[in-house]
């Protein structure tokens, strides 16, 4: 795929070609050598070129990082998922904290926790007990001093809620829970963003921070169940 400046001088050779004389095949060999150049993809076919562009597609599916046909696509043409616009986002963590982030829509929220294993293994636990039965699990994600709690829970038996929860204690009222996101939407959708969110923590993390594998793959499996049963939205 090329990057939008990569494809603009793509473009500009191809009308280039269009324009110029001689045999069709020779006037595009310069589009397909900097193709060739730019992604090290022998490509015979100029006209294909014209459609490896990233600005054409839409963001990577969250269950099984196809892109999306196009940026407005609301289903993935591949997997069957539905786009809903919620993301999780563990980061790389640094010096003991995790850059963690939930996303719908235009709404984010952005924390710096610590203790990454206890909040990256804790999302993933929280999630697969609400996915095995329970009516609600959460998490606890601690930024020094405040505190948080990752929610999941069950609602009318065929969607799932995610609720960032800001635990307050005051002196007169005692613990209070103030939301600070929430989110509703297909299970597998839900389970689809954590399972996205954890193989690209596995995958810039480093070997001190590890995915818990035996329950990620229980997720993922949990995840092809509910693809594979529409009439049980929990696959269970």
């Amino acid at each position: 795929m090329l990057e939008p400046h990569e494809f603009e001088v793509v473009r500009r050779l191809y009308s280039a070609a269009m324009d110029a004389p001689g045999d069709i095949d020779a006037r595009f060999d310069a589009v397909r050598a900097e193709y060739l150049r730019l992604t090290g993809f022998s490509e015979s076919n100029h006209n294909a070129i014209m459609h490896h562009a990233v600005e054409l597609y839409g963001p990577p599916c969250p269950s099984c990082d196809k892109p999306l046909r196009t940026p407005e696509a609301r289903q993935c043409a591949a997997c069957g998922v539905t786009r809903s616009g919620f993301k999780l986002h563990f980061g790389k963590p640094t010096r003991g904290w995790l850059d963690l982030r939930v996303r719908s829509g235009k709404d984010e929220v952005a924390l710096d926790a610590s203790y990454v294993a206890d909040v990256v293994h804790g999302s993933l636990i929280a999630l697969l007990g609400v996915l095995e039965g329970a009516p609600m699990k959460a998490t606890g994600i601690c930024t020094e001093p405040d505190w948080f709690e990752l929610q999941f829970s069950r609602v009318e038996e065929k969607r799932l809620r995610v609720e960032l929860l800001q635990v307050m204690r005051r002196p007169i009222a005692g613990t209070v829970r103030e939301l600070r996101f929430e989110h509703e939407a297909a299970p597998v959708e839900i389970a689809s963003a954590l399972a996205h969110a954890l193989r690209q923590f596995g995958a810039t993390a480093g070997p001190a921070h590890s995915v818990p594998t035996k329950e990620l793959v229980m997720l993922e499996a949990r995840i092809s169940r509910m693809l594979g049963d529409v009439t049980n939205p929990f696959g269970g």
